[in-house]
Formats: structure tokens, sequence, C-alpha cells
């Protein structure tokens, strides 16, 4: 499948379903900083954004689990997990619903 670009940074992945939560996962997206004018490639790292699961992307944009070398280099890439808690919290703000007053 060659990735399509759904919107500036929003790459259509071929639909599958997060291995710990089973949401559907179609979609990938660059993260600010990174480069945006092409699909993440072998070896980047995505994340469910129901339950915050992180995956390897493989070179068909299709998730697969982390070796155990990627979650230990992850783990000490302070930034990328500071940038996956980022998106954690604003993925569960955005599914709250509003206070009614």
């Amino acid at each position: 499948m060659s990735p399509r670009q759904h919107e500036p940074g929003v790459y259509r992945m071929p639909e599958q379903h997060c291995f710990e939560c089973g949401r559907k996962l179609d979609a990938v997206a660059a993260t600010q900083g990174a480069e945006r004018d092409e699909p993440p490639g072998e070896g980047a790292a995505t994340m469910c954004l129901e339950c915050g699961a992180i995956y390897g992307i493989s070179g068909e944009l299709e998730i697969r689990e982390l070796t155990m070398r990627e979650r230990a280099e992850l783990a000490g890439d302070h930034d990328a997990m500071g940038e996956f808690r980022r998106i954690n919290r604003q993925a569960h703000f955005a599914r709250r619903p509003a206070k009614v007053h």
C-alpha cells in the first residue's frame, strides 16, 4: 500500500487493530519536530490513542511489537517518551465529556 497523505502530517495505513485494546488503527501522524512531508518509515514508533500502547512501524506502515532492544532504547529517550505522554494526555482530554455547569 502506498501511503496516502490524509491531511498535513497524517498518513493512511492499512486498517489494523491495537494488539492491547482492539481499537481500529488506520492512520499514523508525524509529531511536532518530525519530518511531516514523508510518512514514517521502518523503525519509527507510533501509539494507540485509546490505550497508549506503543508499537513499531514496518516498511508497509503496519504496526508491530517493539523488540526488547527497541523498548530499551525508547525507554531511555526522554524526549520521545515525553512526546508520547503529551499525545496520550491530549487524546484522553479530547475524549472527556465537557462539564455542564
